[in-house]
Parts: structure tokens; sequence; C-alpha cells
């Protein structure tokens, strides 16, 4: 799908953490490697500390928060993320699941939810759930559901997701044709990034011996040695509007911008910009793209 004139406004950004690496199921093509993940929890000391900075950066408001996974209810400590999650984040806050374990989680766990406003998000994957029971308890506390599906269907169908591991793809126009491109910055470990695939790809390279994917820190931005998380949308003039992260590069193609600058020097500025920030690691006259 592509997704085109889509403006991300700061106050309106939806950031997800995943607290779990692994889960209970094993779909092919999993876009965060977790039937290739090691046993793994989010360690409760990290996140309140990433998420204590986020807030700062934020100015105390956090528009959209996902708990993820793998499966985020398997983490031991889920409760004290969940309030974790309600005292730094004054936005939405969702627990995303698969609801395999939903109906089996004791009333205590949707009364919290209901009382941190936490919105308990079911990936509705073709399985068999006890929505009886789910439901029994959503109506008897209040708690929230939201259901994730497939445009005009009753569960999200599965899909596979192909690599390319030649190296031939164009980085800038598969990032501009990415669905997820803006509705997924990726917190993990004190960096963000606009995609999971930095941080998640490690365990396909850990399990296959390979090197296919860079997932290098140069993919990311340190959240400790960011001043703000300030932006700048370019593009407008040319119809094709794009979030970056201000850096030179940006200050200079607004510049041009409002000079009525041509297209085609526009174009010759940006040419090449994104490969110099994502292979490059330049952060000055790279695009650090945050969405279109």
């Amino acid at each position: 799908v592509i997704v085109t004139n889509m403006i991300v406004e700061k106050d309106k950004i939806r950031f997800i953490v995943d607290i779990v690496d692994h889960c209970n199921l094993n779909c092919k093509c999993c876009g965060h490697f977790s039937p290739l993940a090691p046993k793994g929890f989010l360690d409760i000391n990290t996140f309140e500390r990433d998420l204590k900075r986020l807030h700062e950066l934020l100015q105390g408001h956090i528009h959209c928060f996902e708990l993820m996974g793998g499966e985020s209810l398997l983490h031991p400590r889920l409760y004290d993320i969940v309030r974790l999650t309600a005292k730094y984040v004054t936005g939405e806050k969702y627990l995303c699941t698969n609801g395999v374990l939903l109906s089996s989680m004791p009333d205590k766990f949707y009364q919290l939810c209901a009382e941190t406003d936490t919105i308990i998000s079911i990936t509705m994957y073709p399985i068999d759930l006890n929505w009886d029971e789910i439901n029994r308890k959503v109506k008897l506390f209040g708690t929230k559901l939201y259901l994730i599906k497939s445009q005009g269907e009753e569960n999200k169908n599965w899909f596979k997701n192909r690599r390319d591991l030649s190296g031939s793809q164009d980085v800038e126009e598969n990032f501009k044709n990415c669905f997820w491109k803006a509705r997924c910055i990726v917190l993990e470990n004190g960096r963000l990034s606009s995609c999971v695939v930095p941080f998640k790809a490690k365990y396909f390279q850990q399990y296959y011996k390979s090197d296919a994917f860079d997932t290098s820190d140069k993919n990311s931005i340190d959240i400790f040695k960011a001043k703000d998380i300030d932006s700048r949308v370019t593009g407008r003039s040319t119809g094709h509007p794009i979030r970056v992260l201000r850096n030179d590069m940006a200050r200079k193609y607004l510049e041009l911008e409002k000079s009525g600058a041509p297209f085609e020097e526009l174009e010759q500025l940006t040419l090449g910009s994104l490969r110099k920030a994502v292979q490059e690691g330049d952060t000055k006259n790279g695009s650090l793209m945050a969405g279109q």
C-alpha cells in the first residue's frame, strides 16, 4: 500500500515498544522476527528510564504508546509495566496481544486496564479464542477492546513479507512506499527508529548466521543525546511532503522552497540523502525521515 501526503505532527506520533521478544504463536514472516527470538523480557528499569526520557522530550505529552511483542501478556511484570505506562503517558495507551491468553487472565488484569485506561488491542488472527469469557470480563470491568483486522475482513489475513537479500533495492523509494513508515516509531534501549527491523532483525541474523540486514545504530537515534525530537516537513511545494528530523539538509531544503527554487534544484539537494543518513551515518546532510 502506498501512502501519500501523510503528515504526522509531533504531538500525534504513535510510539511502540516490544516488552517481550518471543511469542506463543509461530507466524511465518513475523515483522518482529518473534518466532526466531530467544525467550526475552524487557527490563522494567530500562523501560521506565526510556519512557521517562521520552516524556521529557515531548514536554509531558505522549500522544499514543503501544506495548507490543512478541506476545506482551507473557511478561512476568506486566502489571508494573501497565502502571508505569499510565504514569508517563497522558494520551492513548494500548496493550497489544494475539488474544490467546486473554480468557485465562485474572480479573485483576482487566480491572487494572480499566483503571489505567489501557486499551487491550487484539490482532484478529484466524485462530479460535474464548470470546464468551473475554467479553464477560471486559463487560464486568468496563475494559476497552480494540480489534485489529484486515480491511473489509473479519480477521487479520495471513500475509507473506518477502525480503530481498541482494542489496539492490532503492532505500528511499521503499521507505516512501512503506505503509508503516509513520505509524510505528519504535523505542528500544534508549533509541528510536522509524522501523522495527533495525532492532529486531538481529534474531534473523543470529538464527541464520546472516548479515543481510543493517542493524547498526545508524538506523536509530539516541534519545539521551537528543535535545528534542523536533522535525520539519519538506516537499510541500512539490506535492510530496516528507517529515524529517531537523538538520542542516532540512534547513537548506526549506530555504530553497521558500525562495521558490525549481523542482530540479530541490531534487538535486536530496539526491541520495536517505542513503547518506542510513548507510553512511551522515546525520547533518542526510535525510532522517520520520514519516511522510
